[in-house]
């Protein structure tokens, strides 16, 4: 995904910027876990490029486990490493997401089914170098309509960025287009 902020403002205008792949071993490796809590077990690969420039690469075994109603929810256990950045940290990252509601009537001339989900994540990652350790979670609540989702979500983070005490809640409209 890529977050563009203060747009129009040539001061402040910045991006972050993050590649994530899931790759589920049980599916490359034709294994069937047919278990009654685990969906999928994989590598959790990730790169995250953030305004400050210090490149963060990720990589760690996920899970994504059977939860009754969920469309997905998965867990990630990564080690990060920031070159610039003294040692290494740990992250977990859990993402989730439910349908709820009624499924909507397909009711226009492309067949785009509208309904609802909650979805959203958390990370956790421990201090790296001169970086606290920091928490982020957004929920998000969206209407989807085939490849294209609109809603809002809340975005928090606590100690953003690894600066202690600097902390955001803020409301925002999401959309999210997937190809």
């Amino acid at each position: 995904f890529l977050d563009l902020y203060d747009i129009g403002k040539p001061e402040t205008q910045d991006y972050y910027f993050e590649w994530h792949s899931r790759f589920h071993l049980d599916d490359l490796l034709e294994l069937n876990p047919d278990h009654k809590v685990i969906k999928h077990i994989g590598v959790a690969t990730q790169i995250n490029v953030p305004p400050s420039g210090n490149v963060a690469y990720l990589v760690g075994p996920m899970i994504d486990f059977k939860v009754p109603g969920a469309i997905f929810f998965q867990t990630s256990w990564m080690i990060r490493e920031t070159p610039e950045l003294d040692g290494i940290a740990f992250q977990n990252t859990t993402a989730f997401r439910w349908w709820f509601g009624k499924k909507l009537a397909y009711d226009n001339p492309n067949g785009a089914l509208r309904r609802f989900y909650i979805g959203g994540f958390i990370d956790i990652k421990s201090s790296e170098g001169i970086e606290s350790a920091w928490v982020i979670f957004q929920p998000q609540l969206l209407m989807h309509f085939n490849a294209i989702s609109i809603g809002t979500e809340l975005f928090v983070y606590t100690n953003k960025f690894g600066v202690e005490g600097k902390n955001e809640t803020v409301p925002q409209i999401m959309v999210r287009w997937v190809l």
